[in-house]
């Protein structure tokens, strides 16, 4: 949930957020009272009617949608995925990053968070199976910087979020501004 709040912190104040691969809405309690409208969405349609029956806050809505389909509006203030660039396959990031700048606002900005590649050693073998794509922080970055003139560099360990040594973190996240 630390991943969330820092989210949270990011956005608070926008109007309008997307949650690319929002699972079952978790985070939504998060996110959704620090900004006006909070739209989730996840591929896997049993997630979001999971979501839509517990989760009741008025400024939230949950939808399922494969993001790899095209972009939901362009008028979003900020968009965050978190634990999805993984799931990614490699030849479709790119195509992946422009439908979330696609859905931006045109001073929007982006948070994206994943697993780095080190610490794929200590993932568990079905883990390892779905994540595809994970990076190290230096290949994360050099992603991005291709879709926005601004990119920050976070990692984190257990709860702990920094900007220290990359290679020993367990969790990147970056912070996306200004759209190419």
């Amino acid at each position: 949930l630390s991943r969330y709040k820092f989210v949270s912190k990011m956005f608070d104040g926008f109007g309008k957020v997307l949650e690319v691969g929002c699972q079952e809405g978790f985070g939504a309690h998060l996110i959704s009272p620090v900004v006006g409208k909070l739209d989730c969405v996840d591929f896997y349609t049993p997630y979001i009617e999971s979501s839509v029956r517990r989760c009741n806050m008025t400024n939230t809505s949950f939808s399922a949608r494969d993001m790899l389909d095209g972009t939901i509006g362009s008028d979003y203030d900020g968009v965050f995925s978190l634990d999805v660039l993984e799931h990614i396959q490699k030849e479709d990031e790119n195509v992946f990053m422009y439908i979330i700048c696609g859905s931006l606002a045109e001073d929007g900005s982006v948070i994206i968070g994943m697993p780095s590649l080190e610490s794929q050693v200590y993932a568990s073998e079905p883990s390892k199976i779905g994540h595809v794509n994970c990076k190290t922080a230096p290949d994360l970055k050099a992603l991005m910087e291709i879709h926005f003139k601004n990119v920050f560099l976070f990692s984190m360990n257990d709860e702990v979020l920094h900007t220290g040594f990359h290679p020993m973190s367990h969790y990147l996240l970056v912070l996306c501004c200004t759209p190419r």
